[in-house]
């Protein structure tokens, strides 16, 4: 289940398109910054460059050294004709003045190729590409990026575990726009939205209408930490992943919040209806189940909303950054277990 999305950079006029798998928000936060479209036609290989494609880890050096006709010679039909070669020059000349060099924060397996996201090093800019098996170039993103480097200091006070068991896999998660579409959004700037997923990104077998097919539906959610629970919601349909509505009214759909003292409180959503098993005084160890991944709220498909907060209310307040347990902080593409990273 992929959608493709069109997307304008800011500061120019360039419209560049941007795959991504499985819809761009799968949670709660609503994305104003993206257009849906059709799905694309079949890709062919980029023609008559032999060797010469770009490495794509070479590809930011392609943009600061302006080999812009290399870059859009590898570029897939479909952006080919969103953009002329002139206009991607202009673009690229303008967003790369004075950025400096670009260092790889994440590569993520899809369905329809690899994901690679850069920024530079005062993360004030940002640069996506979807590299095709082929080696075609079928997504691109030039992307400002407004960092907040004052709330991302600031670490929860109690460390966290990841609220899930098993292998789960970081669909949204980390500190730009590009790595979590959250991020813009104070109250749920560090905000994860998980998945279950295998290594070339696919979240589903068989039917993708049936709610069943989605590995992700009716797995535990535990507490990531000990803590009492304040508030909870259980009454909130699941949504049909295909052809469906999302429930813009109860965004979060069934949630469960914990009290972790001291100000914090983690925000689990998006749970299946009818599986919360807490209630509002209970005390919670961590790894205890509290419910089970749903497709509840403004979800487009079964995953966990999971972040931590300065309010007892979901989604009111400020999202705090979370520190993880074991292990470093989880990015968009990493693998996760309740423990930590997933190697």
């Amino acid at each position: 289940m992929r959608k493709q999305w069109i997307c304008a950079a800011a500061g120019s006029a360039l419209l560049l398109l941007a795959v991504l798998p499985a819809g761009h928000a799968l949670g709660s936060v609503p994305s104003s910054e993206s257009a849906s479209v059709s799905a694309g036609s079949r890709l062919s290989s980029p023609a008559g460059l032999g060797k010469r494609l770009i490495r794509p880890k070479k590809l930011p050096d392609a943009f600061i050294q302006g080999d812009y006709a290399r870059i859009y010679a590898q570029l897939s039909p479909e952006l080919q004709a969103s953009f002329s070669a002139a206009e991607l020059e202009q673009a690229g000349t303008e967003f790369f003045r004075d950025t400096g060099s670009l260092h790889l924060l994440t590569k993520v397996d899809l369905s329809v190729g690899t994901q690679y996201i850069w920024a530079n090093a005062d993360a004030a800019k940002g640069l996506m590409a979807v590299f095709s098996p082929d080696g075609s170039i079928t997504g691109l993103l030039l992307k400002p990026l407004t960092p907040h480097p004052e709330s991302d200091a600031r670490l929860t006070r109690t460390a966290y575990r990841m609220p899930v068991t098993g292998s789960w896999f970081v669909f949204w998660g980390g500190t730009n726009e590009l790595l979590n579409y959250h991020y813009p959004y104070e109250s749920q700037r560090y905000a994860y939205d998980l998945v279950v997923a295998r290594r070339d990104g696919t979240t589903y077998t068989g039917d993708p209408a049936k709610l069943e097919s989605y590995f992700a539906f009716g797995r535990e959610v535990v507490a990531p930490a000990d803590g009492r629970v304040i508030r909870t919601l259980d009454s909130v349909p699941d949504n049909s992943p295909v052809g469906g509505t999302t429930n813009t009214a109860r965004p979060f759909g069934n949630y469960v919040v914990i009290d972790h003292g001291g100000g914090e409180y983690s925000v689990l959503a998006h749970l299946q209806l009818g599986t919360v098993k807490v209630q509002p005084g209970q005390a919670v160890k961590r790894g205890e189940t509290i419910g089970r991944c749903g497709n509840s709220g403004n979800s487009t498909e079964p995953h966990i909303h999971y972040q931590v907060q300065n309010s007892p209310e979901p989604g009111e307040g400020q999202s705090l950054r979370i520190r993880p347990l074991h292990g470093k902080e989880p990015i968009r593409g990493e693998f996760v277990r309740g423990m930590g990273r997933q190697g």
